[in-house]
């Protein structure tokens, strides 16, 4: 009891109210199944068995959610750690500035293309926003936008760069693991998505600023873009190999291994980009804290794996999306997306 109470109330302080009531509420689920209206009914189980369950066995705290937590997904947050100490972030965001600055609604723009490109190095929307909402949301304010609208851009763009290759969000990890497929299938099919998601968003975006007549940066406020790739342009290098080693067939933990070599290593090439033993000490510290965070996420998502597999409301849930489109894949696909924007209110 006291381990599941620990667990909530660091879920708690970690990530707020919305995702710790939606694992208690499973919690509760399993206990008062009995007294549950229609199909959410259930034979119910004691106290006893659901601690045993959520505590002790691999389809609770410690099942394969949080062992792909403690597992991959740190690798690649550590990854993620060691290339922003490069100041990688920055390349990332100048390199946007260039590019799209000068466009009508220039500063929207830069903030789409900077969080997708933040997203092929890190799969947290909340670690993309950390990085390019500081230096997006100003810019957009200052040239026409009403908060409310830079703060949206900012956020659905960050949003995004969870399913944008190559390191993608937990969720894509657990897929692989739960459906048995290569992560480098995941990674591939993602390309698409991302693709037309970003494209669709930067369209609305230009839209948006022909309707207000917003124009873009000034010429002499946008960085060199020659600059700009010859000074920091070699920070790329470490994705492509992540994107070489998972493609060509090896574990994405080695690859994330490979990764973070390559950044100590890449990161000589220029003195700005350099680092040092303090440098390496602050990355360390910082993917540490970072995976502490997530490992509390999937753990207490654990109960929320736990809870369906004693209760069965998956196959439930399953088998009446399967009934409601009477075996017509179109209507199932929209059912599942519904399904899983519920669920995605809590979760993360």
């Amino acid at each position: 009891i006291i381990t599941i109470i620990l667990i909530i109330e660091a879920a708690r302080r970690t990530v707020g109210i919305p995702l710790t009531l939606l694992c208690t509420l499973f919690l509760v689920y399993t206990y008062f199944g009995p007294y549950m209206p229609g199909i959410f009914i259930h034979q119910g189980f004691s106290l006893k068995r659901i601690i045993v369950r959520m505590t002790m066995s691999s389809e609770g705290v410690l099942g394969v959610v949080l062992m792909i937590s403690a597992s991959y997904v740190f690798m690649f947050i550590l990854f993620a750690s060691f290339l922003k100490i490069t100041k990688a972030s920055e390349f990332i965001n100048d390199l946007a500035f260039a590019l799209t600055g000068r466009t009508r609604g220039g500063p929207a723009k830069i903030a789409i293309v900077a969080s997708g490109l933040t997203g092929t190095i890190s799969g947290s929307s909340q670690a993309n926003v950390a990085t390019t909402g500081s230096f997006t949301i100003p810019l957009m304010k200052s040239v026409g936008y009403k908060p409310y609208f830079a703060g949206a851009v900012e956020a659905i763009a960050s949003q995004g760069g969870v399913f944008m290759p190559p390191i993608m969000g937990a969720s894509a990890f657990i897929m692989s693991s739960f459906l048995g497929i290569p992560y480098v299938k995941i990674m591939m099919a993602g390309f698409t998505p991302a693709f037309l998601y970003y494209f669709t968003l930067y369209h609305m975006i230009d839209l948006r600023a022909a309707k207000l007549g917003l124009i873009g940066v000034s010429k002499d406020k946008l960085p060199n873009l020659k600059k700009v790739i010859l000074d920091k342009g070699h920070l790329i290098i470490p994705p492509f190999l992540i994107i070489y080693f998972i493609v060509i067939g090896y574990s994405p933990l080695f690859a994330a291994f490979v990764g973070i070599a390559s950044v100590l290593i890449v990161s000589t090439f220029r003195k700005s980009t350099r680092l040092s033993f303090k440098d390496i000490i602050f990355a360390l510290n910082e993917g540490a804290r970072n995976g502490a965070t997530i490992a509390i996420i999937c753990g207490i998502v654990g109960f929320i794996v736990g809870s369906t597999g004693m209760t069965g409301i998956g196959q439930v849930i399953g088998s009446n999306i399967v009934k409601l489109s009477g075996g017509q894949l179109w209507l199932t696909a929209i059912l599942c997306m519904i399904t899983a924007i519920i669920l995605g209110m809590g979760l993360p």
